[in-house]
């Protein structure tokens, strides 16, 4: 059975740097593979494929690093620490992976092989004069053979490192218009075409209308062709369905978005 984790994190010791304007941030390309065999006869691998923004503006650097430190935390990762650095991440993972073999040890008197790996993944998914996005992706398979799984993508403005909420985006005013076109854009994640077969998927669907659809506590991510939306396991339905997720083209909320909004993406 093979195992993942996927991490991210800020800091490069090697890579490649990529920037094309005043404007665009330098990117470290990192990749990296190690992997080991385990006294069971199993095998544990680390393997990072990483693009991490190099700046001085160090309110960026500390929300960036915090950020990948939270989604190690999700996955109950005991060595992780709050402010997540890539130097860190493979000493994260072995440090883990001890104390991971030291449990399932004493749990089982019939010892079966296992297999374990942590792979790190961090995109940038799109850049602007004011602000860059960034995805990252993490699945996890215990020792114990548990699956756990995080998605998260969150734009970064690049002045303060702070990221956009949702009242920042959107028009007060235009909150139900705004939620018919999440809700249209969701529709094809779970496989339905109206709101009333939505409900169906939903937790506490009953509950939701036009006029109160919960929008992710994640926020508003900016890519290139729209808002980008992706709701946190059990936020709004099952876990077992993953993270619901979807593209919101600017052509169809144009009219809901505020000036500051409008600003960003020009």
């Amino acid at each position: 059975m093979r195992k993942y984790i996927v991490a991210a994190a800020l800091l490069l010791t090697q890579g490649v740097s990529l920037a094309t304007d005043a404007d665009t941030l330098v990117i470290v390309q990192k990749k990296c593979a190690t992997a080991t065999s385990l006294p069971n006869g199993g095998r544990a691998e680390c393997n990072i494929i990483s693009a991490c923004p190099q700046t001085d503006n160090m309110q960026f650097n500390n929300s960036f690093a915090t950020w990948l430190g939270e989604t190690a935390k999700m996955l109950s990762m005991p060595d992780a620490s709050s402010s997540l650095l890539l130097s860190s991440v493979e000493q994260m993972f072995y440090l883990n992976l001890k104390k991971e073999m030291a449990s399932v040890t004493q749990s089982s008197k019939n010892q079966m092989p296992y297999n374990v790996a942590m792979d790190v993944e961090v995109r940038k998914m799109h850049e602007k004069k004011g602000f860059i996005t960034f995805r990252q992706d993490w699945i996890y398979y215990s020792a114990q053979g548990s699956r756990s799984e995080i998605v998260r993508e969150r734009t970064f403005l690049k002045t303060t490192g702070e990221s956009p909420k949702w009242t920042d985006v959107i028009l007060p005013k235009r909150r139900t218009q705004f939620n018919k076109a999440v809700i249209a854009a969701l529709e094809p994640f779970f496989g339905v075409r109206d709101l009333d077969n939505l409900k169906s998927k939903l937790k506490n669907g009953d509950a939701v209308s036009y006029q109160n659809f919960p929008l992710p506590a994640e926020g508003p991510c900016f890519e290139s062709a729209g808002l980008r939306i992706i709701y946190a396991l059990d936020e709004i339905a099952s876990s077992e369905v993953g993270h619901p997720s979807a593209l919101i083209p600017y052509s169809s909320i144009m009219s809901c978005l505020t000036s500051y909004a409008k600003k960003q993406i020009k």
